[in-house]
């Protein structure tokens, strides 16, 4: 094993640092992101013809399951929509939706769900798309996530609805009845 003096040990960990840097910045711009700005979301809107609905109800034709999570998400460019589902057997399947055409582009077995996911699902009512419905009645906007989750404590169903004026909204959902729980500012 080769050593460093004193003198040289900061040179190689700024090397070293740069290298870790440049490996996570080059593994970040492949994978999928959100819009962080309302002027980011408002681009991934334009090129969205679908709602967060629609692709849920093709997520889970396609995956023959219900949906747990979904997301619009920017992918080189371009957004989708990622559902996460349960199937009747208990697989957590991963589904990617094109927001553009609302064409299913990737199915992927993500394994067994986790038993606290199938309770929560079992536990709801309504569905992720009940839960969207009664969200935008409360925030009118467009949907952009939505997920089965939990709120110190109790299940909830919480949705994130990008307002007219660019805000985005957090709007908790009890999922038993629909009820709502909350909205703030997310």
């Amino acid at each position: 094993m080769k050593h460093l003096a004193p003198s040289a040990m900061g040179p190689a960990l700024r090397a070293a640092s740069l290298g870790l840097a440049s490996l996570a910045f080059i593994a970040a711009g492949s994978a999928p992101a959100h819009a962080e700005t309302p002027a980011q979301w408002q681009a991934a809107l334009q090129q969205t013809r679908i709602t967060l609905a629609q692709a849920i109800d093709n997520a889970e034709a396609a995956a023959a399951g219900r949906a747990i999570d979904a997301q619009l998400e920017i992918d080189e460019g371009a957004p989708r929509f990622e559902v996460e589902l349960i199937t009747p057997q208990g697989a957590h399947t991963e589904v990617h939706v094109d927001a553009g055409t609302g064409a299913v582009l990737r199915q992927q077995d993500k394994g067994p769900a986790s038993t606290k996911d199938r309770q929560r699902l079992e536990g709801s009512r309504i569905t992720l798309q009940q839960a969207i419905d009664a969200a935008l009645r409360h925030t009118p906007g467009t949907a952009v996530d939505a997920d089965f989750g939990n709120d110190w404590g109790r299940s909830v169903i919480s949705v994130d609805v990008l307002t007219p004026t660019g805000q985005r909204m957090e709007v908790k959902l009890n999922p038993a009845n629909g009820a709502l729980i909350g909205a703030k500012a997310d």
